[in-house]
């Protein structure tokens, strides 16, 4: 499988974050259009720094799911994986900014874009993804099924696995189930994401019952810095892991923050911090941990989400 570093077998992937950020130039094309305003070296500097600190907590490795429309720079993200221990996992696809203009093209031209970021690499560089995002909000619209069936081809005819960005409120992680079975997608091969903003078990059973993996994965984003939005605390959501490992779900659980070392969308980035303060990338290490062990949670439990599982899901990036 491939990282930012080379390609590692998924053995070797230790203990794994699966949905995370590095550096997010934001959406709108802004940063790129004018480079002035984005101090690149300082961002890297910063990544790397954050990288380093979460290598010593422990952890091995981290899925990149910063897609075109959440402002990827790829090589300066690769850079920062050159300077670190933790293998980084790319990604391709789209997030929810993807450009109407998406539209004139069929399923399959999105499809050989997606593919040649797996076979030959993102922005004409040679480093590849390992994993397809698409992004669904409340509903699936023409543009979503449009991508999500983009998404299903490229999976089945590379093997690379799919992870999603979902509305867990409104259920459309089960949405996306729908559309990727219909074309043919194993959800064996899935990851529903932000499935920790709900505490719904009913609803994540089934997902899981359907055979995809769940991502309890953003551990320390207790609300929308944009909207305000109260999301699920931490305790709410390892309340929610303990209730689904007790019944026998652990090995269908991955876990994440869906945090950022540098984040170019947030303005008032100090404000954020101050309001979210355990929205970074060792909250899991240093404080949900031992929160799960106290609620009940096995070792063996967590090492089956952030170990197996992530190894699972990646080795199974056979074509069908």
């Amino acid at each position: 499988m491939p990282t930012l570093t080379g390609d590692i077998d998924p053995s070797e992937l230790g203990r794994t974050l699966m949905h995370e950020h590095v550096i997010m130039l934001g959406s709108g094309g802004v940063i790129r259009e004018w480079p002035a305003l984005f101090d690149r070296d300082a961002a890297i500097a910063t990544s790397i720094e954050r990288m380093a600190q979460l290598a010593a907590s422990g952890v091995d490795s981290l899925v990149e799911m910063t897609t075109f429309d959440l402002g990827r720079d790829i090589e300066a993200t690769a850079e920062v994986a050159r300077a670190s221990s933790v293998n980084i996992i790319a990604c391709t696809g789209v997030w929810l900014a993807a450009p109407p203009m998406m539209k004139r093209y069929s399923a399959s031209q999105i499809a050989d874009a997606f593919v040649g970021d797996i076979v030959d690499g993102i922005s004409g560089t040679d480093l590849r993804a390992g994993i397809i995002k698409v992004a669904t909000d409340e509903t699936v619209d023409d543009l979503n099924r449009l991508l999500l069936s983009a998404a299903a081809e490229a999976h089945r005819r590379t093997g690379t696995p799919i992870g999603t960005h979902s509305n867990a409120p409104a259920g459309s992680g089960a949405r996306q189930q729908d559309v990727l079975e219909e074309f043919g997608v194993d959800l064996s091969r899935v990851l529903i994401g932000h499935c920790s903003d709900t505490s719904d078990l009913d609803y994540l059973r089934g997902l899981m019952q359907r055979g995809s993996y769940i991502g309890i994965d953003r551990f320390g984003l207790d609300r929308i810095p944009s909207t305000g939005e109260d999301l699920l605390s931490t305790a709410e959501r390892v309340a929610v892991i303990a209730d689904l490992c007790r019944d026998g779900f652990a090995n269908r659980i991955v876990l994440s923050h869906d945090a950022n070392c540098v984040h170019m969308g947030i303005v008032h980035r100090d404000a954020v911090d101050e309001a979210l303060p355990n929205w970074h990338h060792l909250h899991i290490q240093e404080e949900v941990l031992p929160a799960l062990l106290d609620a009940g949670v096995t070792q063996a439990d967590i090492d089956t989400m952030l170990v197996d599982n992530p190894r699972t899901f990646f080795a199974q990036a056979t074509p069908y």
